[in-house]
């Protein structure tokens, strides 16, 4: 009871902010349209609620969850070892009461975004009255947020059609489940998000410097080596504002094919090794226990030349993963469906693609973006499933492209408003 009444009383809250605010109004957005993506969202994360609870035991999520809830209990039972804890000292665990156990400091660093999301996500537990679904309206919104900042920034820039473009940045499959749960994708969905809309300004003005530096922030506090497929994708959007000679395409391939020689240099003298990192990580990832690990993977030798070697396979199981004969389950078999369906558009827009289209830095910063950040995760990841979530965004942010490049598209679909 108590459940359905704290959902519709924020539900309630969070629409009449959608409809008053002046922050988030857009034109071809209604009040109308932005409560009923709000809806789908908010359905989505209790359903991706339900099903990592009903088929995966929780696992991450509810594991999150579950940290949150005690951070929320350790600040207002024993707010001195919570206050001790944040001043550097290692205060005893208080008796009889299920505090939160701070990890050690090594795998605070090593994996910052986790410890950064249960932290940030006790702040609501005081209104959430600890309930997960609770949590899913603030997740949503925050979802909800970052479709219309992507919405707003490609809007004039890509000119696709309304239809198309709202589909992409609000209900794309794979986006709009992976961004509705209780973990870190959806913050780094707003991250991009705000990147985007700093891009969209076309100079580096200081609204401009002011959303990116956010994005950037939001990055670095999720998963900060990610900054690894921004940064460089970034620099070359900058570079390709100046008016020369060079078209925008190639120099965002020169800043790329820079950056795998300032690798090879750091590795050929021995000064840091990028490719230890990584190979570290990919361990780390094969050594995890699921059904949905794919068969016969070998980790990639720790060098340079190993990871070039690797990347065909990476692409492969980034790119096509997972097969029809592979799956196991129905939410395998939609993950088939949607990679499939993706590819076989592809087809197609190669066969009518319009040559005519113009070039736009924000295009290739979505290009290179994408590609950088399925190659590092086929680099890592060795679990169908976490491939799956882990490629999500850029997936999506690869099909607006593909999209825009679609001529037949916009000669059937006119731009026009939604609502």
């Amino acid at each position: 009871m108590l459940e359905s009444i704290l959902l519709i009383l924020y539900f309630t809250i969070f629409s009449l902010f959608l409809i008053k605010s002046n922050l988030i109004k857009f034109k071809d957005l209604s009040p109308a349209f932005l409560i009923f993506a709000f809806s789908v969202k908010v359905v989505s994360g209790i359903c991706y609620g339900w099903i990592h609870k009903t088929y995966f035991n929780g696992v991450d999520t509810f594991s999150f969850f579950k940290d949150s809830l005690q951070i929320g209990t350790t600040f207002f039972q024993a707010p001195d070892y919570y206050l001790y804890h944040w001043m550097g000292f290692t205060p005893d665990i208080p008796k009889g009461i299920p505090v939160f156990i701070y990890p050690e400091t090594n795998y605070i660093v090593k994996d910052f975004g986790s410890y950064f999301l249960v932290h940030l996500h006790a702040l609501p537990v005081v209104l959430s009255a600890g309930i997960y679904n609770v949590h899913i309206i603030f997740i949503a919104f925050i979802a909800l947020i970052a479709s219309i900042n992507t919405y707003r920034a490609l809007k004039d820039i890509l000119q696709l059609p309304n239809v198309v473009l709202i589909f992409v940045c609000f209900f794309m499959p794979s986006v709009l489940f992976w961004t509705s749960g209780f973990h870190k994708d959806v913050w780094l969905f707003l991250g991009l998000s705000l990147i985007l809309l700093g891009l969209r300004f076309g100079k580096l003005s200081k609204p401009a410097l002011v959303k990116i530096a956010g994005g950037l922030l939001l990055f670095v506090l999720f998963k900060y080596y990610l900054l690894v497929v921004v940064l460089p994708s970034l620099f070359a959007y900058i570079w390709s504002l100046k008016q020369d000679q060079l078209s925008a395409g190639v120099k965002f391939m020169i800043v790329h094919m820079g950056v795998l020689g300032i690798i090879f240099l750091l590795e050929f003298t021995g000064v840091f090794s990028v490719t230890q990192i990584l190979s570290l990580r990919q361990h780390e990832f094969l050594s995890e226990i699921g059904t949905s690990n794919i068969p016969s993977l070998e980790p990639w030798e720790p060098n340079f030349w190993g990871m070039l070697c690797y990347i065909p396979s990476a692409i492969v199981n980034v790119a096509f993963r997972p097969f029809f004969w592979d799956c196991k389950d129905g939410l395998q078999l939609m993950a088939a469906t949607e990679i499939f369906v993706f590819w076989l558009i592809v087809f197609f827009i190669i066969i009518f693609r319009n040559p005519a289209q113009s070039e736009q830095p924000v295009g290739f910063f979505l290009i290179f973006f994408s590609l950088s950040n399925l190659i590092l995760v086929g680099l890592l990841v060795g679990n169908v499933g976490t491939i799956v979530r882990y490629r999500a965004i850029a997936l999506g942010c690869l099909a607006i492209i593909i999209l825009q490049l679609v001529g037949i598209v916009k000669k059937k679909l006119k731009p026009k408003n939604l609502i």
